[in-house]
């Protein structure tokens, strides 16, 4: 079955070798750091399957673009260039040493794009999940193609969802989303649907579950349209979640049994979670109230279905004032921990001071992102800020803005990527350190398509970022190692002297601390996928 201009192909590959994807002297700096396989270089170069300048489909939840599988990797990637109006997407198995297993290839017009990618159940399939929208006929579906993980699979696809789209509906009771402005510029892009038809894809920790969700705006309420799946497309249950009036939705997620967490806030600074079950109807509601700042920017991390740890930032005016991090503990019934860290006049000056020395500018506080926050297994919290520049012709950014459609007609919008802060707190919630990644020249990426800068992953009491600066050349890409207590980051250029067009968003961690990076070599011929392990 091949609906919606869908077109499949598999193509049988011979194992080869892809460990190594540019010349050895490139690797010569790491030798002591990482264990680097080799091999030879420019035959596999000229063969390799190309992954590909542009990224995986940009979702603006957690849609994974690899998938560890019991020896190895699935891969799903953008090929470079376009046949027409059709995308081309590769689903692509590596064993643990990059040996390409297989590779199905998929194309699709230019009102679909894949959203959502994981194992089935016995993970002996991949489902892909892929979101189509129709203007003329006023609805949004989104598909799921099924494949066996083998060479030769045949995909199978099926609808699982579908979505009606009516007329935006204005009324005082209407309650608020956090808007991205990636998603409104967005929507202006051909290949992008329109506010109204975009759906939602999320995950549960454990990827046995995932949501579909839309939100819908003909109602006099705001309500969000929610199908919960198994990992093999079997629809779970189903219901609309309404967003409360005077509340902000900022997003949906998943526990481990299906339930889903909804995240609101209030305009003063309140902060709520439900978590609520589709089939029985059962919710639990905890709350922090209103506080003299305003909450933006959410990550949480889930310790357990019962507890959660949410981190945001806390800005006033538009000025970054500091971070705060909450466990809500649904088994006990209340919020728990509540830490809120202000920002130091010293950590504000050592900033000031380090931009001062490296560009001569005078430093601001303001459009800060909290782009990540994590638990690691000694309890220490790692969180993660981004200096942003959100701009688009006639329209000033506002994450908490209401929706109205004389707001939201496609623009073209930009998003610049300053500097970056990593703080770490002990497992006390106690402040520890922070540090800052300073960019020589600020990354961008036009149409509001949010480019990856940071990437974190925390061993043993380290943390190690992959950042990338994109200069007038490529892109140069760089792993940096810092333990809090200490002054500076211990930088390892991962392009040893070679400027690559982009790193795309393709930058991995496994739970076994391999580093996985994506390439693209700057005169465009090639691409590579780096394996580094510690």
């Amino acid at each position: 079955m091949q609906p919606f201009g869908f077109k499949f192909s598999q193509t049988p590959i011979e194992p080869m070798n892809w460990q190594i994807l540019r010349p050895l002297h490139l690797y010569t700096s790491l030798a002591l750091v990482f264990l680097i396989f080799s091999a030879q270089a420019q035959d596999i170069i000229e063969k390799q399957p190309d992954f590909g300048q542009e990224t995986a489909a940009l979702d603006p939840v957690d849609f994974p673009r690899l998938l560890p599988t019991e020896n190895g990797y699935l891969t799903l990637s953008k090929s470079k260039g376009r046949h027409g109006s059709k995308s081309t997407y590769l689903v692509q198995e590596w064993s643990s040493d990059l040996y390409l297993e297989f590779q199905h290839t998929y194309e699709f017009e230019s009102e679909v794009q894949p959203v959502g990618f994981h194992l089935s159940e016995d993970s002996q399939s991949y489902g892909l999940v892929v979101h189509t929208w129709n203007l003329r006929k006023k609805n949004s579906s989104v598909l799921l193609y099924e494949a066996k993980r083998a060479v030769g699979a045949e995909a199978e696809a099926k609808e699982i969802a579908n979505y009606g789209v009516a007329t935006w509906r204005d009324a005082p009771s209407k309650g608020e989303v956090a808007a991205r402005l990636e998603g409104v510029a967005r929507s202006g892009i051909s290949s992008e649907p329109p506010l109204g038809y975009q759906v939602w894809i999320r995950y549960s920790p454990n990827r046995k579950f995932f949501l579909a969700y839309h939100y819908e705006f003909s109602k006099p309420g705001l309500l969000v349209n929610v199908d919960l799946f198994d990992a093999d497309g079997e629809k779970v249950a189903a219901g609309q979640l309404p967003v409360n009036r005077g509340r902000i939705s900022y997003d949906l997620y998943l526990n481990n049994r299906g339930e889903v967490l909804f995240l609101e806030t209030t305009p003063t600074g309140g902060v709520s979670m439900v978590r609520y079950n589709l089939a029985t109807r059962e919710s639990v509601f905890l709350e922090i109230p209103s506080s003299n700042y305003l909450r933006t920017q959410f990550q949480i991390h889930q310790l357990s279905e019962d507890e959660i740890y949410i981190a945001n930032e806390a800005e006033r005016e538009g000025v970054f004032e500091g971070v705060m991090f909450a466990h809500f503990n649904f088994a006990e019934h209340e919020v728990q921990d509540i830490t809120f860290w202000q920002l130091s006049r010293r950590f504000e000056q050592r900033y000031d001071t380090t931009v001062a020395n490296a560009r001569g500018e005078e430093a601001d506080w303001r459009n800060i992102d909290l782009v990540d926050f994590r638990i690691d297994g000694a309890g220490k919290k790692w969180i993660t800020l981004e200096k942003r520049n959100y701009s688009s012709p006639g329209f000033t950014y506002d994450h908490t803005a209401v929706l109205s459609p004389d707001l939201w007609f496609g623009r073209h919008g930009t998003v610049e990527i300053g500097d970056a802060f990593v703080l770490a707190f002990d497992r006390n919630n106690k402040f520890m350190d922070g540090n800052i990644i300073l960019k020589s020249t600020s990354n961008h990426s036009d149409n509001g398509l949010r480019m990856v800068g940071v990437e974190v992953y925390t061993e043993r009491g380290n943390v190690f970022v992959v950042h990338h600066d994109d200069t007038i050349a490529g892109t140069e890409v760089v792993l940096s190692e810092w333990h809090p207590g200490r002054p500076d980051w211990t930088d390892i250029p991962l392009n040893d002297g070679e400027i690559f067009n982009r790193i795309r968003d393709y930058t991995f961690f496994t739970p076994e601390g391999v580093l996985l990076v994506g390439f693209t070599h700057a005169l465009g011929r090639t691409s590579a996928l780096i394996h580094f392990k510690r």
